[in-house]
């Protein structure tokens, strides 16, 4: 893969060409711990976030009523579902975001959450 920029390119055509995305993965970039087990898996993550933030804004500025946390998705005939309720992260407010979670729970391991 390479980049945060490829891997928004391939997954997320349509963020790729936004007038800021640069600005977004420079900012994940810095949001984003250096601890992945390659520069690859980094890269994911860094694009999975500048693709969080690019939804979020698209969603705020799209004006279409839809909030709340991403609960559910379907993708035969297509379905989504948003809670009411409070979530813990900011990350559950997108698929984007709840993909970059399971990423880190997948990669990186936190022994000072462990009992």
């Amino acid at each position: 893969m390479g980049s945060a920029l490829e891997f928004i390119q391939v997954r997320a055509p349509l963020f790729a060409g936004l007038s800021n995305i640069e600005g977004l993965i420079s900012q994940a970039e810095i949001e984003t711990t250096t601890e992945f087990p390659s520069s690859d898996l980094r890269a994911k993550a860094v694009g999975l976030l500048a693709c969080h933030w690019a939804a979020l804004a698209q969603r705020d500025s799209s004006g279409d009523g839809v909030s709340g946390n991403v609960i559910m998705e379907r993708e035969g005939r297509v379905e989504r579902r948003y809670s009411q309720g409070f979530h813990s992260t900011d990350l559950s407010r997108t698929s984007w975001g709840m993909e970059l979670e399971a990423f880190i729970n997948k990669y990186l391991f936190c022994p000072g959450t462990w009992v």
